[in-house]
C-alpha cells in the first residue's frame, strides 16, 4: 500500500514536471495535457509502432489514474468553448496542431510509401480510441479491461497499416 501511494506521488510529480516544463519553454497558453502527454511518451521512446502505441495507452491510463483533474479540465474546456468563438477556434488550432504533431511522431514508424491521406485517417482513430478511452476510464475505473481493449486496438492499427502497404 505505501509503494502503491509512493508510486502515485511520483507519477504526479512527472506529470507536473511535465507541465511545468512545458510552461517554461512555451508559456501558458501552450500547455496542455496533450503536450504532458507528449513529454512522457517521448521520454521512453520506443522503437516500434506497438512500442509506442503501448506507451502511449499507458501514458493515457496513468494519467488517468494519477492526475485525473487534466483530463477533467479538458472537458469541461471543451463544453465551455461551444458558447465562445475564440475558445472554439482555439480548441479547433489545438486539435488541428496535435494532429500534425501525431503525424509527425507517426512518421517513423510507417512504411516510407504509406499514404499521407491515410496517416491522417490513422492520427483520428488514434485520437478517437484515446479520447473515448479516457473519458471511459474515468468512469469505470477499469484498468484490466483497458489494457485488453488497448491491446486489440493496437492489433487493429496494424492490421490498418498493413492493409495498406497492398
Amino acid at each position: 500500500m505505501v509503494t502503491k501511494k509512493i508510486q502515485t506521488e511520483q507519477t504526479r510529480q512527472q506529470f507536473f514536471l511535465a507541465g511545468f516544463q512545458v510552461l517554461k519553454e512555451k508559456g501558458v497558453k501552450r500547455l496542455t495535457t496533450t503536450q504532458m502527454f507528449d513529454t512522457q511518451v517521448k521520454q521512453e521512446q520506443p522503437k516500434t509502432l506497438v512500442g509506442f502505441l503501448e506507451n502511449s495507452a499507458n501514458t493515457t491510463l496513468k494519467m488517468m489514474d494519477e492526475t485525473p483533474e487534466f483530463m477533467i479540465a479538458i472537458y469541461y474546456f471543451i463544453d465551455f468553448s461551444r458558447f465562445n468563438e475564440t475558445y472554439t477556434i482555439r480548441l479547433q488550432n489545438l486539435v488541428m496542431n496535435s494532429s500534425k504533431e501525431w503525424v509527425d511522431d507517426l512518421s517513423g514508424y510507417l512504411p516510407h510509401n504509406f499514404p499521407e491521406e491515410r496517416k491522417e485517417i490513422l492520427v483520428y482513430m488514434l485520437d478517437a480510441f484515446f479520447t473515448r478511452l479516457g473519458t471511459q476510464y474515468l468512469i469505470l475505473q477499469d484498468q484490466e479491461l483497458y489494457l485488453k481493449i488497448s491491446t486489440e486496438f493496437i492489433n487493429m492499427i496494424v492490421n490498418f497499416i498493413e492493409g495498406n502497404q497492398k
